[in-house]
């Protein structure tokens, strides 16, 4: 627990290199999502959404208003939410395409050794059009209205079509590392638990960030989680300094 109130895990594993990241990195993260995890509708193009992958998967495809761009998003619900009544937590992934088949068999694997409380996986993706990870991912560029995009438009949505308990997660990886710290500092609150996995620019914008947020708050009420592999010595240092 920091000085502040923020929890914060971080590991260094030497098996990572190049995007997209080691599935059993992402098992360490999910593990300690488990542990953590207790305005306008975005328009989809048909009521009901689409089977991708296999009868656990289905996507949506949306158009964003706010961005004026079509998105693919790919959810999973637990196993057993057609038979209860039960309200999951909801954890958001940023590069979906990539990390939807790796989060499910992560969660996946999981149970088959402990008792999970599983979310509803939410991937925030492209599908067969241009992947816009550049864009919407850079704070300094599209990430402002991406963000609102998730806000204001999907995350109302999924709230609307599935059972949700208010507890929700962002996860992003590389440019997705930098956009989950910008979210961290700049929205305090808006999700409970927040992973930044080997944040671009090397790790850079951490210690200004939090430097900057602490100048005129005492607490951040969040949980976060940060990785990064061994082979990356610039951000390895970093995350050390934040």
């Amino acid at each position: 627990m920091c000085n502040h109130g923020v929890t914060l895990y971080w590991v260094v594993q030497s098996y990572h290199k190049n995007y997209p990241f080691s599935m059993k990195l992402l098992y360490l993260i999910l593990l300690f999502c488990l542990m953590g995890l207790t305005t306008s509708h975005a328009q989809p193009k048909s009521t009901t959404p689409s089977l991708y992958i296999d009868s656990g998967i289905v996507v949506w495809n949306y158009h964003s208003k706010i961005i004026n761009e079509e998105y693919s998003i790919y959810v999973n619900v637990p196993d057993g939410y057609d038979t209860t009544k039960t309200n999951y937590p909801v954890m958001y992934l940023t590069d979906g395409d990539w990390n939807l088949s790796i989060a499910k068999t992560a969660f996946d694997m999981l149970e088959q050794d402990y008792e999970t409380n599983n979310p509803i996986i939410v991937a925030i993706g492209y599908g067969n059009n241009p992947n816009k990870r550049t864009r919407d991912l850079d704070p300094a560029a599209g990430g402002p209205n991406f963000l609102a995009f998730i806000q204001n438009e999907l995350m109302p949505f999924i709230n609307s079509k599935y059972r949700t308990n208010g507890n929700n997660a962002l996860f992003g990886y590389s440019y997705g590392g930098l956009f989950t710290t910008s979210v961290l500092f700049n929205h305090p609150g808006l999700f409970n638990t927040i992973f930044i996995g080997a944040p671009g620019n090397s790790g850079r914008e951490l210690m200004p960030a939090a430097q900057k947020y602490f100048a005129t708050h005492k607490e951040l009420n969040s949980r976060i989680f940060v990785s990064v592999g061994s082979y990356e010595p610039e951000t390895v240092d970093n995350v050390n300094k934040f």
